[in-house]
């Protein structure tokens, strides 16, 4: 059972949210790419060296920072939004 339909059988009211997270340890982790996404990849496989939709960033981190909590805070953010750990390949 793939990702979509274990959403909308929770909806449904079909699945409890339990037996839903137990679903989605073993469903795959694969989506088609949206219209937004496919024209991105066009874009990279017309100029695979271009730089046109990388933003590179740095944030400067205050000492007395957990490094463990940091981590611990954007995984938490990731598990939240899966799309921020997506891979087009």
């Amino acid at each position: 059972m793939n990702r979509l339909t274990i959403f909308e059988k929770v909806a449904s009211g079909a699945l409890s949210p339990e037996q839903a997270r137990a679903l989605l340890q073993t469903a795959p982790r694969e989506w088609p790419l949206s219209e937004g996404q496919q024209a991105l990849w066009m874009a990279y496989r017309l100029s695979p060296d271009g730089s046109t939709y990388n933003v590179p960033i740095v944030q400067w981190v205050r000492d007395g920072v957990s490094t463990a909590d940091l981590r611990q805070a954007l995984g938490a953010v990731i598990a939240r939004h899966p799309v921020l750990a997506s891979l087009v390949v």
